[in-house]
This record gives C-alpha cells, structure tokens and sequence, in this order.
C-alpha cells in the first residue's frame, strides 16, 4: 500500500515530536534525579537532646527542638530522626511534582516588565482581553497613583490615567463585565495619626472613556476581592466583614462573615459561580481554603492549600485556581506555585514561576494564560519582572508512593515518564 506523501509527513512530524520530548523528558530527569539525591539529613547533639538540618541547595531547614505544649522542647534521637525523613521526603515529593509539571508542559514566559517604578504591595486585575497594573511604593518617596494597561498579544504596556484615590499601598481589587472597581488600601491622601490607613475610598475604572469615577464606599474595607457574574465580592479577612457590590446601583449589601480565622495577607479567586478565599497568617500560619456560595450565602471549608503562603497571589483559569509566591511559615519568600481543581476539590504543586521569591506581587489571568510580576524579592527590593504562565493541559498525580525512603527506584522514574507521554501522545 502506497501511502500519502500528507501522512508520511505527518507521520514523520509525529515521530520527531515524540523523540524530541523523550529526550526532554529524560534530561530533565537526569536533572530532577541530581536534585533528588542531593537533599540531605543530618542528625546532630545540640545541649539537651538531639536536631536536624534537612538541605538541598538553595533550601534548608533546620530544627534543633520541636513545638511543645510549654513552647519548644527537646528531641529524643528516634524523634529527630523521624521529623527529619519526613522533612527529607516532602521536600523530594516537592521536586519530584515539579519535574512532572515541567515535563507535562507547565510553563512560565518573561515577559515585557512592568513599566514605572519597581514596586510592591500593587494592584492587578484584568478586564476582558487586556491586564491592568497600578499604584503601590518602591524605593522612590511617596506612593504611586500611576496605572498601566497591558496588552498580551504584542506584549506592550500603555499608560493611562492615574488612579483617581490618589497614592495607596495594598488596595484591592475585582473586575464586572467591561469595568475595573478598585478599593484604596493604605491611603496617605487621608492618612492621620489617629488614622494610620486613611480612610478607604472605592473607585471604578472604564477603559473604554479611561476615566475613574468615585463610588459607594463600604464601611468594612476588604483585603480580597473577587467577581461573581454581575456582583464584586469584598472580604475584610482582619473583621471577617463580608459585602456584595451591585454596579447598577452602586450599592453595598452586608453577606454571611468569612468563616475562617482572623489573618492578614490571604488570596483569594473565583471559579464558576463560586469564590474562593484562604492561606495568610494570623494566630497560626494558615493554609485553610473556603469556598462561598451566593446562591445560599454560606462558606464551606474545602482542602487545604497545597502549600501555605501569606502575600501571595491567586488567579483562575478555567475550572482551576492559582496561588503562589509570598511567604512560608519561617519567614522565607519563595517561589512555589499550586493549583486547585474545583471539581473534584484537589490541589497539585505546578512549576515554580522560575525567578527568586518574592511577596507582595500582583497576579491576574486573560483567556487560559495567567500572569504575575512586581513584588518585593528576597532582599527586600521592589521589583518590576513580569511573567506569563501556560498551564499544562493535563494533570499527572504524583502521591507520596511514587517516592520510596531515600533513593529513586528506577521503575518509579520510567512510570512517570510514561504517563508524561501518554497524556501528551495518547
């Protein structure tokens, strides 16, 4: 049988593709596998008993007591031992997600940076097609009024008009139909000593006439904000305070209180009818997750993060949430990135955005690609890097049975690799 020069090149093209990402995928092995065994344990006698230092480079932790009813308290050997296995396979677990993700096509793009001064604790959201970045501080004295558009499909920012509330840090922010709405933070237009924050004012943005006009304000203020169909949702997550905008008639209507503890620096997205809000800090580190639902009012607790963080940012793309950067729990920026499945309630570590950690970043998404940049690093530097992240189109599960004790097996690697595969070819 003769067949189709057409089918030949097809053929051939698939074969080219296919031997091109086993080579990929087997590089990057080689390179995971490197950064695998690289993650050490170290049993050591400190006065009172016995610690650990689990490392890698670029990461360590170290723990020479563990947490106690009366504050932190001394280890045994046989407790040291087994808090430091099990910090030495998390950390593995982690690389071993992260090898997937790159492999199965996750995938962060540097894109134009963010124009203006480098700048922390800024504001984002997107309307439509288009991404709006703005306000924050930097090095520079004062806090920036300045406000960007960004255009994705040729990767270019234009200036607009200056937020009409005037220089703020931390504002917040959502997006209804074919309008920004923009909640002051910490506002030195109105800041007094017996009004450190100033008072809050709520503006809305109309790309189509660039102007902003004042609107209602909400006595309960807000630090996470998010859209559902034609209402805009604030949760004050330091009062628990919860209200609904209606943007026809500019009013604001009280809702059932943030069900979760009090905290500062939480993320927050919606997915399909519903919103989402949890992680950040307070009396604990948190990495609680809730979903609201405006149909019956209520906050329903779901799985816990991924991965804790406070300062972060979240997205949605689609039927799955984003969050990532900011903080852990010892005080460490990062660079950590998870996504949340809505639909079977699930959460799975994704690439990391691939540049040094920060907090206080911006993060919005456009159509099915998300993106992120400013921030402050871990030097405590504003920043104006900007990035562009494609999600995988497929899912690979990794659970703690894909890694046993302190070496790789080598079946374990070649499973993965085949489901890479099979995923991406069939």
């Amino acid at each position: 049988m003769i067949i189709p020069k057409t089918k030949t090149v097809a053929k051939r093209l698939l074969s080219i593709t296919l031997s091109v990402s086993i080579l990929a995928i087997f590089l990057l092995s080689h390179s995971y596998i490197e950064e695998y065994n690289s993650v050490e344990k170290k049993i050591f006698q400190v006065e009172d008993g016995y610690g650990f230092k689990v490392s890698y480079p670029g990461y360590s932790h170290y723990q020479p007591h563990t947490p106690g009813i009366n504050g932190f308290e001394p280890m045994d050997y046989e407790t040291a031992n087994t808090l430091a296995e099990q910090s030495q396979r998390n950390i593995q677990l982690e690389l071993l997600r992260s090898f997937v993700a790159s492999a199965a096509g996750d995938e962060w793009i540097r894109k134009a940076a963010a124009p203006g001064e480098p700048r922390r604790s800024a504001v984002g959201f997107s309307i439509g097609d288009k991404g709006y970045m703005g306000m924050g501080v930097g090095d520079k004295s004062g806090l920036y009024t300045d406000f960007w558009e960004y255009d994705p499909i040729n990767d270019t920012w234009t200036r607009k008009a200056d937020y009409g509330g005037g220089g703020n840090i931390n504002p917040t922010a959502f997006s209804i139909g074919n309008k920004g709405y923009v909640l002051t933070g910490t506002n030195l237009n109105t800041y007094s000593r017996n009004n450190p924050q100033g008072t809050p004012t709520f503006w809305e943005y109309d790309p189509a006439t660039n102007v902003w006009t004042q609107k209602s304000d909400t006595a309960d203020g807000g630090n996470v904000g998010f859209s559902i169909g034609d209402r805009g949702y604030l949760v004050n997550t330091g009062s628990r305070k919860f209200n609904e905008y209606d943007p026809v008639n500019d009013t604001w209507t009280p809702k059932s209180d943030f069900d979760g503890a009090t905290r500062h620096g939480p993320v927050g997205f919606s997915i399909n009818g519903k919103g989402y809000v949890g992680t950040g800090r307070g009396e604990a580190f948190y990495n609680d997750f809730w979903e609201y639902d405006p149909t019956n009012n209520t906050w329903t607790r779901k799985a816990d993060a991924g991965g804790g963080t406070v300062e972060g940012v979240g997205f949605s793309i689609g039927d799955k949430g984003y969050i990532g950067t900011g903080f852990d729990r010892l005080g460490r920026k990062h660079d950590y990135f998870w996504e949340y499945n809505s639909l079977n309630d699930t959460w799975d570590v994704k690439e990391p955005i691939g540049v040094i950690g920060r907090s206080l970043a911006i993060g919005f998404s456009i159509g099915d690609k998300g993106y992120m940049g400013t921030g402050e690093d871990v030097y405590f530097k504003p920043n104006n890097n900007f990035l562009e992240y494609i999600p995988a189109q497929e899912n690979i599960n990794i659970t703690e049975n894909t890694t046993q004790n302190n070496e790789i097996v080598g079946s374990s690697i070649l499973d993965v690799i085949k489901a890479i595969l099979t995923k991406l070819f069939g």
